[in-house]
């Protein structure tokens, strides 16, 4: 993949940024003027559901992005908050952001496009302390085990999933441990009655499920009609018919003099988002409400503190939750949590080819920036948790070295050379020959795959050099100027 292009629309106002083959310097000599903005513009453009700077939301503007494909097609994507459209193709994330990444890619294994942001990306905020397994930007994630089965053919779509699971059912039932613990102290201090709504949630339940299912079924049908529609509006046009005018004059029938029809896409198009805004809903709702009831009105004042306050330790106080079995299910949900990681880790660890593969490729970068007494020799070493014994500029090139085997195993496996983008490579503490060090091993190594990099720093490696030197939209055009 090689990004030719982005475009912000922003207002009336609208901002080309070009990029180059190989490697690309975003600039800028003071902070905080829009380098990470247009980093994450990039990956925001790309169908990620990650945040904006405080200065700049990325829910408002219109981004086009335009890239060439490992096949060496021209492809475009232009995204406004939720709505994408990929070529002829469109989607509404994060609902359907696996199914435009497919695309956008080549690559149709899910579980590796799950991971594929912390392979090739390294944010600002998270992105240097993250090793092997933790948050990407924002709600996206990386896992080391999840990446190396993908890439083995071995990965176990349920494992996957299972441990996702049991990750949120733990998280839940550690909050309903907090609540349960709380209603303890109430119905000890105010002797509040329990009343049980089991059969009420149950009924919601059902229901949502129902509207789920329908909402889906809309989805479905309002895409094939979109889809339809386009065709049947290029079949008109390649007919070439011509109707008769009032005043005997013909006209031929063209795509373009069609009236309605970019009427009904829109139509069709905001009623698709609306039901995945709804589904969206749906679901969160469905993961809650076997910890949840209806919540009573609260349109109160906010002068009624101790009114409010009763109120909801009353709502708390009536949940029927039981102490025993909300433990009871915390500890066996975190010892299934246990059970599916080491089954996980047989099953990485059953081809030692790629593991080795990825140590070997780590170890030799380490080694090169002087940090190989940090790591081990073992294989075992690339699943390693224990990263409070490093200090911020030696873990700062330890990541480094750990993304650059994932993007060679990637590169290696799947055929797929991905873009490396890095924001603030000289952070924590890393010393500015360090940091010379570091660029020079993806001019050397990393020819094939184009580099966007950002920074106060220029390490004279810049193919191209993006100067921004106040903020992210200046000397913007007016649109259509």
């Amino acid at each position: 993949m090689i990004i030719n292009s982005l475009l912000i629309k922003d207002g009336y106002f609208e901002k080309r940024y070009e990029f180059e083959k190989g490697f690309n310097l975003i600039h800028s000599a003071p902070n905080s003027v829009g380098k990470t903005t247009l980093l994450r513009s990039l990956i925001y453009a790309m169908g990620y559901p990650i945040p904006g700077t405080k200065k700049f939301p990325l829910t408002k503007p219109e981004f086009t992005l335009n890239f060439q494909l490992e096949s060496g097609e021209t492809a475009q994507i232009v995204r406004k908050d939720r709505e994408v459209s990929f070529n002829d193709e469109f989607f509404v994330v994060p609902a359907e952001q696996l199914s435009l990444q497919k695309s956008v890619f080549e690559l149709n294994d899910e579980i590796l496009l799950s991971n594929l942001l912390g392979v090739f990306y390294v944010d600002q905020e998270k992105g240097w302390t993250l090793l092997n397994r933790g948050k990407v930007i924002g709600n996206v994630r990386f896992n080391i085990y999840d990446f190396i089965l993908s890439l083995t053919g071995k990965h176990s779509e349920n494992l996957s999933r299972k441990l996702d699971s049991l990750n949120r059912a733990i998280a839940k039932y550690k909050n309903f441990q907090n609540i349960v613990e709380y209603q303890s102290t109430l119905n000890e201090e105010h002797n509040f009655v329990m009343d049980s709504s089991r059969v009420a949630l149950e009924k919601d339940k059902t229901l949502l499920e129902y509207k789920k299912r329908a909402s889906e079924k809309e989805v479905s049908i309002l895409k094939r009609c979109l889809k339809d529609q386009n065709s049947f509006v290029n079949f008109i046009d390649s007919l070439r018919l011509s109707i008769k005018l009032e005043d005997g004059r013909s006209q031929i029938i063209t795509k373009e003099n069609l009236i309605g029809v970019e009427e009904n896409k829109s139509l069709i198009k905001a009623r698709i988002e609306l039901l995945a805004d709804e589904i969206c809903s749906y679901t969160q709702n469905l993961s809650k409400i076997d910890a949840e009831i209806e919540k009573a009105d609260s349109d109160l004042s906010l002068i009624e503190v101790e009114t409010l306050e009763s109120q909801y330790d009353r709502q708390i106080s009536s949940l029927n939750m039981n102490q025993s079995a909300v433990k009871g299910a915390l500890t066996s949900f975190e010892k299934q949590r246990k059970e599916v990681e080491e089954e996980m880790d047989v099953l990485a660890k059953t081809d030692t080819s790629v593991i080795d593969r990825i140590h070997t490729i780590i170890y030799g970068y380490a080694q090169e920036l002087d940090v190989v007494d940090y790591t081990s020799p073992s294989q075992d070493y690339i699943f390693t948790s224990d990263l409070k014994s490093l200090s911020g500029a030696i873990f700062h090139k330890i990541v480094f070295c750990f993304k650059l085997a994932y993007v060679r195993l990637v590169e290696e496996k799947c055929n797929c050379y991905l873009p490396i983008i890095l924001d603030s490579p000289s952070g924590r503490e890393v010393s500015e020959e360090n940091v010379r060090k570091m660029m020079g091993i993806l001019k050397r190594d990393f020819s094939n795959h184009q580099i966007i990099i950002a920074s106060i720093h220029d390490f004279g490696y810049a193919d191209k050099v993006i100067e921004i030197k106040e903020t992210l939209m200046e000397n913007a055009k007016m649109k259509g100027v």
